[in-house]
């Protein structure tokens, strides 16, 4: 299979994994060592779910570890940094929700409202 030959044949290093807190979800950016613990293709781009705090509404509303916010707003996402500009952008404007698309397991698409109080 092409994607376990394109995962195994990475050999650089990158064990540091930087995540950050945001609507009730811990996030962090695709690195290659994430790629290669959740068997994502270097072809899927966007920022990964890595873990939920207590009681996140998030994962209350079905969001998964593992899941990958690919857009927001119909805006692709490739950066927490980008992520939280459109939230930004959306609670400048009054609204107080975010559409976000969600690819899991590299082949299902869903689509969630998320609240951005």
């Amino acid at each position: 299979c092409d994607f376990i030959d394109e995962v195994y044949l990475d050999t650089e290093s990158d064990d540091v994994i930087e995540s950050e807190e945001l609507l009730t979800m811990k996030l962090a950016t695709l690195t290659k060592k994430l790629r290669r613990k959740y068997q994502i293709s270097a072809k899927i781009n966007g920022i990964i779910i890595v873990g939920f705090p207590e009681n996140s509404e998030a994962q209350f509303i079905g969001l998964k570890q593992g899941d990958i916010i690919t857009k927001a707003n119909q805006f692709a996402v490739t950066s927490i940094s980008q992520f939280k500009k459109i939230i930004a952008k959306n609670k400048n404007k009054g609204r107080r929700n975010i559409l976000i698309s969600v690819n899991r397991g590299g082949n299902t698409k869903i689509v969630i409202t998320l609240p951005i109080n």
